[in-house]
Parts: structure tokens; sequence; C-alpha cells
């Protein structure tokens, strides 16, 4: 029987609460209606009664007025008096007792007794309380004025229906009636007793059962507020102990019925019906105030009877506020409390409860393996029903429930009571509860608790899965004579029973792995899929033949099946995958695994017959290049044959051979067919062909090649073909380039690399044919590269590698190398090659050399322009001749400039100069040979070369003649760009350019002359004859004398052609002394040391070296030695005497800066 066991908690469930009026009022809920008015049905309306404060005509409420003044001292601590502050009288008529602090009397004191104090509160509510000062009851008790306590007794006496009596203080405060501002009187039982008195207070309880009052007396308990004697807030203290008490209600209270009701009747039943649910004993509290959450002013407490009803009195008008402290049986409290404003008349207010109703959890667990269903069953899906206390029927199927961690059928919403419980539908692959009465278990769902929702967990409901077995027989087919189908049964056969996984085992609890067959093979689907599952034990065949899953249960215990004992068949619910894992007989074994061996009912059992036969088959083996398929038709190839044993290892197998020798063989040698028969037919089983030589270029496979035998063939049906592929070995060429002048790496060469000849692999296949190219590659920023996957033939290839391409200063190499790849042998992949080149940068060479002797010039400076080209500057520059271009040979790229050619020439040649950039690209000087050398100027771009700088310190003058030349994109120099154009690639052009450059130096020619003569010569007419005047110079010209040369610094000068040093000359005529080399700029004088003989001596002579290559005459005049001095021309001095003093000596210089002038001194002019 299933029975509830504990009750698990339920969140988030909002409790509600209804109330409502008899006669058609609406119900409301805490969260719509937390403050509602109600009106009372006439039909249930209570008598209504007078107050004292109606009687006397009071237009306030006393509460009213003493709130207003709790907080301050208007009554606190008035004196205590009958006739003045602490002054009593014996005469009732004299006490005038009622003026508080706030309100003295006209003589400025104040003072109260207790009856004074409700009088002056009355009065102030507008109350006249004369009225009962004055009053005779029937007794004619007629003694002392309104502040007498006696006379209002004597009056409550006659008005009994305002007041209510009460023989103790703890039952009146236990009444529940007392309201906040009500008065309560204790009169003694005796008023014999010495002292005894009466007293009158004001309720002044936040409940009714809190004991405070607020009075004016002698004496006080536990004072709070105000003093003792005099006015004060204190517990209830009367003045005489033994007395009984009045209570004296000063408003008008109306009489309400409450009556508990329940929210859903379809849950609780009407009212009685379900003893689950009760309408009494729900407690209740009446409050004045709710706010901020908190309750205060208790008014009354009430208890419903059995029939859910309780009577309360309240006062018309007011709002209070109903908490539900305790709710009835099964029923759940309010979340909050009600608000309720009280009509006029009585009437019925309905307060609703939301019955508890209960969540039933079903955990449904397998008996042997707890939550984790078994085999392909599962715990989801079944399906249960309750019929509860009401009678209505409830269904839930089990589903998986994360905070039970397990399976669970919920049922919601339950009502309290006698229920019953059955599984109407198992979960797949589960049987049915096979329980009496149709499976009904009764319930119990009760529970002391006022949740909304109670959640109760039943007892573990356990399933028993469905189970069956495989069962069957392992024959051999024996044909005989007798019976060709006679059979021989098989004992010792290994069978393997795998669970298949349906994608839900590892989460039952299963290990999943791949389904393999004997042979290790995966074992597939009818779809190819590979299959998985779960090993669920091995089975053997008995001696005759047959074999049952029910031995797997030999091992059972029942400790590790939950306490269950061993069942009868073995398999759970699914689908299974039998394979012969052993055979006594390998080549009997069952090949194909048996798939899809269904377990779906109880005690099913399915049978096998197994019948073998044995299966053997030819095996050949053909080696083929793995890039191409095609067979390598090269013989050589060596390969071993493996078996695979039972314990999963590969042993090597060996064949007898008995032709052309008996011997043993275990290597096989593939021929130039390429293939190979193993010499007898394989048995069934799992082999592997193992290479152990390749041939050339190929590599010995690394892994062996695994088949299976589980076909029969005989030899004339072909048997089984393996095919055993390999990859060919390849080469890889590494190259680096370098920089012939640093030994640097060179970035940005592109390399190619063609076949020598035809490259023809073992297999036929021409990979590449003579001058295919094979690769390109361009080198890195260290000036690498490398070609891989460079085929090898039949095992050496030639290859041819030349550079097509050159990097921007640099010569392209126009070589071609060749370089011969080698197989090394089967294990190596890659064999390498590696090559260096060096790459010559692009080179620019200016020969400076004298223009006399041909030496060399160190220090001249020369820089390299590069020219415009653009079509803009084309346009504005003179065609070259095409006919002296044309003129030039090869050697043309070494070109002498002439540094005496004529002024006019170079200047017609200023005035075709090309464009060029106003920066050089490149400035270098000369070295000591006279070279200087431009490395690394960028291709395809015409540069134009020019000295910039000369040695003036040496006498030579600066060579400003330009040259163009134009640099390939090869690296090639050529006379201009339109002459490379012409000559095209192919030609044999120089890789560096040089350049012839003269230089001209300063020549000076020194002569003597007779002034004289000069005179008469350069005055004659202009008519002489040209030969006239030239001999006329040549006779002015004297020889003899001695002179020398001196420069700056104070030294004479060597003669150029004196080895010994000599520094003096002799005027020899029409030959002049002739200086060369002198620095441009520097100043000389001419020194006379001895004047010609008959000549007085002539004055120094100072000139300075011009920038020119032309000849620069100098000519030193002397005088003859006459008697009388005169004047030439202003520019002749004639000194009378010849000595050191040289009076009569006078020079003259005449410089000639023109070549005509030179010209008119024909005899003078000097050869080289």
């Amino acid at each position: 029987m299933m029975s509830s066991t504990f009750p698990v908690p339920h969140a988030n469930i909002s409790r509600r609460a209804f109330m409502g009026v008899a006669g058609g009022f609406a119900a409301g809920s805490l969260a719509t209606l937390p403050h509602a008015a109600f009106g009372i049905s006439p039909a249930s309306a209570a008598p209504s009664r007078t107050t004292v404060e109606q009687y006397l005509g009071a237009t306030r409420s006393a509460l009213e007025e003493l709130e207003s003044h709790e907080a301050d001292s208007y009554y606190l601590g008035t004196p205590y008096g009958t006739i003045g502050p602490g002054e009593f009288s014996p005469l009732l008529a004299d006490w005038d007792c009622w003026h508080p602090n706030g309100k003295p009397a006209a003589n400025g004191e104040s003072y109260m007794n207790c009856t004074g104090f409700v009088v002056a509160v009355l009065e102030a509510c507008g109350a006249d309380c004369d009225i009962i000062g004055s009053y005779v009851d029937a007794t004619g008790y007629d003694f002392g004025n309104k502040s007498n306590l006696s006379r209002w007794r004597h009056f409550f006496d006659e008005h009994a229906s305002m007041r209510t009596r009460y023989e103790s203080k703890e039952a009146l405060l236990a009444s529940g009636k007392l309201s906040k501002g009500d008065l309560i009187m204790a009169e003694p039982n005796d008023w014999g007793v010495n002292g005894a008195d009466n007293h009158i207070m004001f309720f002044w309880g936040d409940s009714p059962n809190e004991d405070r009052a607020w009075h004016s007396s002698s004496k006080g308990n536990g004072v709070i507020a105000g003093k003792a004697p005099g006015n004060m807030i204190s517990r209830i203290t009367p003045k005489t102990a033994d007395c009984y008490w009045l209570h004296v209600p000063l408003t008008n209270l109306i009489e309400v019925l409450l009556s508990k009701k329940s929210a859903d009747a379809s849950v609780s039943g009407e009212s009685g019906a379900n003893p689950a649910y009760a309408l009494s004993g729900a407690t209740f509290s009446i409050y004045r105030s709710f706010e901020g959450g908190e309750l205060s002013g208790l008014i009354t407490t009430f208890t419903t009877d059995k029939n859910g009803h309780a009577s309360v009195e309240l006062s018309p008008g007011d709002t209070v506020w109903i908490n539900e402290d305790e709710p009835p049986k099964g029923f759940t409290a309010w979340d909050e409390p009600l608000s309720l404003t009280v009509g006029d008349s009585g009437g019925e207010v309905i307060l609703k409860d939301v019955p508890c109703v209960v969540d039933v959890v079903v955990v449904k667990e397998d008996a042997e393996t707890g939550p984790l269903a078994q085999g392909w069953a599962t715990l989801e899906g079944a399906v249960y029903e309750i019929e509860d206390t009401n009678g209505t029927l409830h269904r839930a199927e089990t589903a998986w429930v994360e905070s039970l961690d397990g399976w669970a059928a919920v049922f919601k919403g339950l009502p309290l009571g006698t229920a019953r419980i059955r599984e109407v539908m198992p979960p797949r692959g589960y049987l049915l509860d096979a329980s009496e009465e149709d499976g009904w278990h009764d319930l119990h769902l009760s529970s002391e608790a006022h949740e909304p929702v109670i959640s109760i967990r039943l007892d573990t409901h356990l399933e028993t899965v469905i189970r069956g077995d495989i069962v069957g027989g392992k024959f051999e087919e024996e044909p005989s004579d007798e019976d060709e189908s006679a059979k021989s049964p098989l004992a010792g056969c290994v069978f393997d029973i795998w669970l298949q996984d349906d994608g839900g085992l590892a989460s039952r609890g299963y290990e999943v792995k791949p389904i393999v067959d004997a042979q290790g093979n995966p074992v597939m689907d009818e779809d190819g899929t590979a299959l998985s599952g779960a090993y669920m034990g091995s089975i053997e065949s008995h001696e005759d033949g047959r074999f049952d899953t029910r031995d797997l249960l030999g091992g059972w215990n029942p400790s590790e099946h939950n306490g269950v004992a061993a069942p009868e068949h073995a398999l759970p619910y699914g689908t299974y995958v039998l394979i012969e894992a052993a055979c006594p007989d390998p080549a009997l074994r069952l090949v194909e695994p048996i798939c899809g061996i269904e377990i779906r009912a109880q005690s099913q059992e399915v049978f096998l017959m197994l019948e073998d036969k044995r299966i053997t088959s030819p095996v050949c083996v053909r080696k083929i290049d793995k890039r191409s398929g095609l067979p390598i038709l090269k013989p050589g190839t060596t390969v071993e044959l493996l078996r695979k044993e039972e314990d999963g290892t590969y042993q090597r197998m060996e064949f007898d051979v008995h032709y052309p020798d008996n011997t043993t063989v275990s290597s096989f040698v593939i021929d130039e067919d390429g293939f190979i028969w193993f010499p007898a037919q394989l048995d069934w089983g799992t082999y592997a062909i193992r290479e152990t030589k390749a041939v050339p270029p190929y590599l010995v496979a690394n892994e062996a090649v695994e088949f299976v035998v589980d076909e029969h063939h005989d030899w004339g049906e072909g048997g089984i073909e393996i095919t055993l592929a390999d990859e060919a070995a390849t080469g890889t060429i590494k190259g680096l380039k370098t920089d012939r002048e640093n030994g640097q790496g060179v970035m940005g060469a592109t390399y190619e690399v063609r076949a020598a000849y035809d490259v023809v692999m073992p297999d036929g296949e021409a990979v590449l044919t003579a001058g295919d190219v094979a690769g390109t590659a361009i080198t890195d920023e260290n000036g690498a590269w490398s070609i891989e996957g460079l085929p090898l033939g039949e095992g050496s290839v030639v290859y041819e590698i030349r550079e097509i391409a050159t990097p921007s200063g640099y010569v392209l190499d126009g070589t071609t190398h060749t370089v011969t790849l080698d197989y090394a042998d089967g294990t190596t992949p890659v064999v390498e090659t590696q090559v260096a080149y060096e790459e010559a940068p692009t080179e620019l060479i200016v020969k400076k050399t004298d223009a006399e002797t041909g030496e060399g010039i160190e220090g001249v400076e020369f820089s390299v322009f590069l020219k415009d080209e653009s079509p803009e500057s084309a346009e504005g520059s003179k065609e070259p001749d095409d006919t002296e271009e044309g003129d030039e040979d090869e050697e043309s790229s070494k070109t002498p400039i002439d540094g005496n050619e004529k002024a006019s020439k170079a200047k017609a040649a200023e005035s075709e100069t090309p464009s060029i950039e106003h920066e050089p690209v490149a400035v270098t000087s000369t070295d000591a040979s006279g070279e200087a050398r431009f490395l690394y100027l960028a291709n395809d771009a015409t540069y134009l070369i020019r000295e910039t700088s000369a040695r003036n310190d040496l006498g030579y003058v600066l060579n400003d003649a330009e040259t163009e030349r134009y640099l390939s994109p090869d690296g090639t120099w050529h006379t201009s760009r339109k002459a490379y154009e012409a000559e095209g690639l192919d030609g044999h052009l120089e890789t560096a350019s040089v350049i012839e450059v003269t230089n001209d130096f300063t020549k000076v020619a020194i002569y003597k002359a007779d002034a004289d003569a000069w005179e008469q010569m350069t005055g004659s007419s202009d008519s002489a004859k040209e030969s006239e005047r030239v001999a006329a110079e040549q006779s002015a010209l004297l020889n003899g004398g001695a002179f020398r040369l001196i420069g700056g610094d104070g030294e004479s000068i060597a003669l150029p052609a004196s080895h010994d040093a000599e520094d003096t000359w002799a005027a020899a005529g029409k030959q002049p002394q002739l200086f060369t080399h002198l620095p441009v700029g520097a100043r000389f004088v001419v020194q006379e040391v001895a004047a010609p003989e008959g000549f007085s001596p002539g004055e120094e002579v100072e000139f300075t070296v011009e920038d020119t290559t032309e000849v620069q005459t100098v000519v030193v005049f002397n005088r003859k030695i006459e008697s009388l001095p005169r004047t030439f021309d202003g520019k002749w001095r004639v000194a009378a005497g010849f000595g050191i003093a040289a009076a009569g000596g006078a020079a003259i210089a005449a410089y000639s800066r023109r070549r005509v002038q030179v010209e008119r001194l024909s005899n003078l002019r000097l050869s080289k």
C-alpha cells in the first residue's frame, strides 16, 4: 500500500483571504481591497442602544479628546482634590473638582477627583454632566453633585443597557469587550469596610486585555505618565481591593456576525463534508490601525464556532482591521489583515479562507539501479492516476525533476483527505504494477501545516525491467557420403554480447564505446554507421554447441543490485549485437556480427542457429604510386605478411616453397609488373602487409596495411587484391644570395629552377619535360630562398638554376647553374642540396687622368644625377645625333673626354644639356689610382655624370663636360635608353661602365722682350703686313739674362724639366720658359736675377694663375742702356744705370687671356 511519508515545502504560492457581506456585497482580497465598507443586512440587525455620550449630548468622543492631550499636561499631572489642590471636604455639595491644568478654576487653581476628571473630559466634548449630577433614582439617592461617583453608579443601575458588570478585574480584561476610551468603575462589595471607596477611570489599553487606565486618584500602580496623587496613566488601580467592576462603553456598539467560509468549495467540499477541512477554531483579532505593516490598537479577539460563526461588537462608522491569527483546519491563513468600515446597524460579514491543497510527488526508480533505467528502457512517461477524496480523477506522467534529481510524476492541487493511486501505464521497457484491486493504493493526504500548497512525496515506486535472453547453437557443416547435411556441434566458441547504443546509454550509467569485431574492426550498421554500445559480457558454447545468455547471471550479487535477487532472464529491454570473439578453429569463426537482436517482451528468447564453413582466399599485393595511383613498374619493393593473433599482436608468416628449391619464405619481392601473389591461400582472419624495402625514389611505408579475409575465393576467382601505396621522396634546393661587396644577404632576387632533362617516375609518368619550370623563389631578407617538392624521377635528376629578376641596385646574374638531386634511402623523405651565389651591385667607374701624362688624379669629386625623362622634359631637349651615336662601337662605354675641346663647342653643348635633378643621387672622389666608383645605383634609370670639384691645388682646371648613361633593369649599362631598346636583352652588354675623363692643367709661358722694339712693334701702322708684325715681335724677344719664379711662400719654383731642382733660367728669345700645374688662383712673381747684356735690369713682374687651360703668357721687358731716359706711353720707365738698384730698368707684364692673343705670337705657341 502506498502512503504519504513526509511533507515537502512548496514556495511562491500567494495566500489570499476573501471577505463578503450577506446581502450581496462582493468578496475582495487583501491585494485588491485593503479597505472596504460594509452595509448590514436588516434581517440580522441587532437592536440599537444609547451610550452615555449620546445621553449627555456629547458632540465629540472622549477618546478623541483624550488622545489630543496624551502628550501634554492639559489633564496629566493635575493635582488630586475635591475643593482645591490636595484639599478635601466631607461635604459633597462643596465639591467642584473638575478643573484640569488646562482649564483652572476662577481662582487659578487646578484640581480634580476621579469623577471630576470624567466630568471635565465629557464636558470638553459638549456633554451636560449636570443631568447625572441632578439625577435621583428610584431609591431616592440625592447627594452631592456631578463629581459624586455614587450618583453615576445609581444612574447606571437604572440604565443597565449602558454597562456590563464583571466580578473581577481579571474577568473584565479577559472579556475582550474593552475599547480604548471606555469607562470602567470599581465599586466596593462592602462599603462597611474601613476606607472603602469607589473609583472611575478611562480604559486606556491598546488591546482589550491591556492593564492600563487614565484617571485621577490618590494612588496608582505603575504610573507611566502624570503623577500620583493626581491625574495619571497607570495600571488599572481600584481604591478598594474587594470590588466588582462595571464596563461602560462610551460608543454605541453594533453587533456584527462574522462567518467563515471556504473560498473554493470544489476543493474543501461543502461544510462538514470533508473532515480534513473545518470552519471552526479560526482565531481572529480586530485592530484599530494598520500602518507600515504593523497592527495596533487591539479592539477584540474571537474564535469561530463549529459553524464558522462569531459575534463581535464594534463602533458604528469606525474602520477596523481584522487579522486572522490562526486559520481553521485545512485552510491557509491570510497574507494581510482586511479592513472593515462598520455601518450604523449590525449584519453578517463573510470571511473566506483558501483551502490548502496537496501536490503529490511519485518518484519512479528501477528496482535494481535506482534512478538510472536499464537497457533501452526509460523511467519517463509512466502514467499514474489519483482519485481524490471528492471522487475526481487526476493523471500525471513521470518526467525528470531537477530538484529531486530523479524521475517523478507530480499531481498538482489535490484536496486533503483520503484518496487512492495506481499506475495506469508503465514506462517503456518496464512491467506494469501487478497489485491487487486493479493496482489501487490508498493515500491519506493530511497535514497540520496551513501552507497554501503542501507537497507530499510518496514512497518511491520501484519498477521491474523487462528481461529476455539470446539462445542458440553453433555447428560446423561437415558433408559426408551418407548425409551431406550432417552438422557437428562446436564447443568452446566465445560470444561477446553488446547492448547497442540508442543514444542514451551513457546517461543511464553505461560505459559506451565502439563495438568491434574479433579482428578489432568497427561493427557497422546497415547504413554504414559505426555502432557503439555497452559490453554486457561473454558466453561460451557448450559441448552440444548450445549457448545461452542466462550464463551471464552466474555471478549475480544482490548487493550490487539494490538487494534484488537474480532474475530469470539476463538481458534487459533493448537491442543487442552478438559477436563471435573466439573459435577453436579460427577458419570457422562467425565473420559477420549479428546486429539488431531485439528484447522487447518479458521472458522473450531469441534463438540463433549458427552454421560455419571454412573460409580461405588467394591474396595479391599491388604496389602503386600514392600520388598518381599508377602501378610502380620497377622491381625491388620487399614486403612481409603478418597475421593478427587472438591477443591482438601480429606475427610474421612463413610459407613453404617447393620451386625451384624447397625453402621457407617470409619476405616477398614485387617484380617489374608491380604486384605479387602470396604462394598459398590465406585462412579466415585479419592480416597486415608491412613494407621493408622501397625502390628509388620511394619511401618505405610507415604503417602496415591491414586487411581481412572474410570471404571464400578459389585461385581461379581472382582472390583479394591489396593495394600498397608508396609516397615518393622529393628534393629541395636551398640557395643563398649574397652581396659581392659586403657579403650580406640580398633580398628580392628571383630564381627559377627548370628540368635539365625529362623527369620520368617509375610508374611511367613524365612529371617534367626538359625546360619545364619546376619552381620559382624569391630571396628573403637574409638572401635565402628554397624550392621544395622537386621530383626525383628514377632516383637522380639534374636541374638548372637561373636568376630571372634582380632587385634594384644589382646586376642580373645571367649564368645558368646546374645541380643534381639524388635519392638517399627509403626513410629520407626530402633530399636537399644547397647553393650560394654572389650578386654584383650595379657599378659605375669614372677614371680621372692627367691630360698630358695619363696618370690618375686623386681627390677629384664627381656627382651622379638622375636624368628627368618625363615627357615634359623630353620636349625641351634636343634629340641626340643619330649619326654620332650610331658610330659608337662597344668600346663607347669607355668614353674619353677631351680636355681641349673648344669653348664654343662646350657652350653649344650646355644649351642641349637634358634636365637633371637638383640634388645628386651619389657623390664620390677619385682614389689614388684616379678612379671613382659608384655602387648600388637604381636600375632602369638614366644618369648624368659630371665633375663637380677639380684639384685646383694641383693646377688642374675643372672639366664640366657631362656624360649620360642608362642602367637597364638587368643592371647593364648603355649609352642611352634608346640604345638599350635598340640592342635588346640578348646583346653582349657590359656590367660596369668606365668613363674616362682627362684633366687639363694650367700653363704659364714667360718671355723676355726689348721694351723699345716692342714699343716700335705695337706702334706700327695697322696696314703693316701680318708677317711684318710677326717678324717685329720675334725680333723684340731677348736672349740671356737670369730669371726665377717666386711662389707666394717666397720660395723659388724649380724648373719643370730640371732634375736637380734648378730654379733659374735664361731667356731664349722666341722659346719661352714654360711652367705647368701651377695652382689656380695662386700669385707668383718673376724675379730678374741678371739682365740680358746691354739692357738695364727690369722690375719684378707679379701675376695670378687663371682658371683656364689656355696658355697664360707673361712678358718681362728690359730697356737698352741709353744716355738719356725717356717714357714709353707712360708705361715704360728707363733707369740711368745698371746694377742692383735697377733704376734704369723697366718691366711690363702683359697677360693674354684669349687664345687669339697667343696666336699673334704664332711662333711662341707651345707644343705639348
